[in-house]
Formats: C-alpha cells, sequence, structure tokens
C-alpha cells in the first residue's frame, strides 16, 4: 500500500507563482496579437464642393481618447450644406460639435450631438465649417458618417419686429439688440455703428408718444432700412405724414 505525502508548502506556492507568470505571459501574447496601436486622430481638411468623411475607424468602433477635427472649406460665395448619413457615439461621453467657420470658439458653434438619434442637416453662414470629434476613454461605438457640399446662400425673411444679422440668414428679436450681448454669431447685433443713436427727422416726430428724439439702424421695425434717408423714403413714413397730429392720437390702455 502507497501513501502519497503532502508536498512542502514552499513546493507549493513555487508551482502557484510559476502558473501565475505563465497565464499573464499567454494573456500578454493574445493581446499583442488581437489589439492594433491607435492612431492619434489629426486635423483633416475637406477642400471641393462636396465630399464625404467618417469618425476614425468608421464602420467599425472608433477608438478610444480622440479628438478630431474636420475643417471643410468650399468656394466663396458658397456656404456648406452639413448633413450626417450615419450616426452612432456614445451619449453623454462622446460628442459631435459643429462651428461656423474655421474655429472651434464656442461662441460660434451651431450643434453638439450625442446618441443615435441622426442629426438634424445644418447650413454655415461662411463658406467655411469646422467639425469636431471627442471619445472619452472607455464605451466605444460604430461613429458617424457625413456628407458636406457647397449650396447657395439663402437670406432670411425676417418678420417685422425682428433684426436681421450680418451673416444674412439669422433672425432675432429686434429689443436683443444694443443689449450688451452677442446674439448673432457674427456680433452685428451689438456693432458700434449699429447702436449709435442717430437724430429723428424733425417732420417724423409728428404723432410720437415719447419725447426722445433718438433712433438707432438699422430700423427695429424694417431691418432693411439702414440709413435715415431710406426711413424717410419708406412707405410707412410717407403714410405716416397723413396721419393726425398728437393731440387726437389715442391713449394706450395700460
Amino acid at each position: 500500500m502507497c501513501i502519497s505525502r503532502p508536498l512542502p508548502v514552499r513546493i507549493m506556492w513555487t508551482l502557484v507563482w510559476f502558473g501565475v507568470v505563465a497565464s499573464c505571459l499567454q494573456f500578454q501574447s493574445v493581446s499583442s496579437q488581437t489589439s492594433a496601436p491607435v492612431t492619434p486622430c489629426l486635423t483633416e481638411r475637406l477642400t471641393g464642393d462636396n465630399g464625404t468623411f467618417t469618425s476614425p475607424n468608421y464602420p467599425n468602433n472608433y477608438p478610444d481618447d480622440q479628438n478630431c477635427r474636420y475643417e471643410i472649406s468650399v468656394s466663396p460665395p458658397k456656404v456648406v450644406r452639413l448633413t450626417f448619413t450615419d450616426f452612432d457615439v456614445e451619449q453623454g461621453y462622446d460628442f459631435v460639435h459643429v462651428y461656423v467657420g474655421n474655429t472651434t470658439d464656442a461662441t460660434q458653434e451651431i450643434g453638439k450631438f450625442d446618441g443615435t438619434n441622426i442629426p438634424r442637416p445644418l447650413t454655415s453662414s461662411v463658406s467655411s465649417m469646422t467639425v469636431r470629434f471627442s471619445s472619452d476613454e472607455s464605451v466605444n461605438k460604430k461613429g458617424f458618417q457625413a456628407n458636406y457640399a457647397a449650396v447657395d446662400k439663402e437670406f432670411a425673411d425676417c418678420a417685422i419686429g425682428q433684426f436681421r444679422c450680418a451673416d444674412g440668414v439669422t433672425c432675432l428679436h429686434a429689443w436683443k439688440r444694443c443689449d450688451g450681448k452677442n446674439d448673432c454669431l457674427d456680433g452685428s447685433d451689438e456693432d458700434a455703428s449699429n447702436c449709435a443713436c442717430q437724430n429723428v427727422p424733425r417732420y417724423l416726430e409728428s404723432g410720437l408718444c415719447s419725447a426722445s428724439r433718438k433712433m438707432t439702424l438699422p430700423n427695429p421695425l424694417d431691418y432693411t432700412l439702414t440709413t435715415v434717408t431710406q426711413v424717410q423714403n419708406s412707405a410707412n413714413s410717407t403714410a405716416s405724414l397723413a396721419l393726425p397730429g398728437p393731440s387726437v392720437t389715442p391713449k394706450l390702455k395700460t
């Protein structure tokens, strides 16, 4: 009858140590065969009147820690129209930002997107646009694919009581002009020449309910009137001359 003796403790710990080392070496070998080195994302300059670009590694998952920049330029006076055709980035952590012009200044941002919903088409007000894609250190998705094209600029027809920014495509409430805050991306609503007070022509003072004899241009009620002469010659100004004087002007209910 054979009786096996237990191995000494020292030998047992030696065998365990060799087993751990072997497992680590095997894992490292497998990892080196399956993972490819990540290429840093550089600035990509896109020119021409149309084209397509994607996130890194598309249609496969994009890598971690990316900060990609795509600078799009088309021939002036055309502007850039951006259309996403596929979109899947980690919600709340990875983002696609879109800016007007060749900049990533936050004041020029016109869109910030994440998740799986395809963003709406975006159009710049100038002949250039910048797209920035950023990813964090974990969780990878398919990414995005987008097309860009040079299109004619469509000028906005702002309603009465609105101010049209110098970019020609943005309308905002007239009361936002000259309030010390840039509401137009180009800052034209706070332009010193637009905010400077000018004298109201004497004959236009008829019917005014205010003692103020100053105004700013463009006219808040009609952004196409940019000079005093244009205000004088406008149809509304001509019609106002036929109105009764202030003595018979009805009072507003307060």
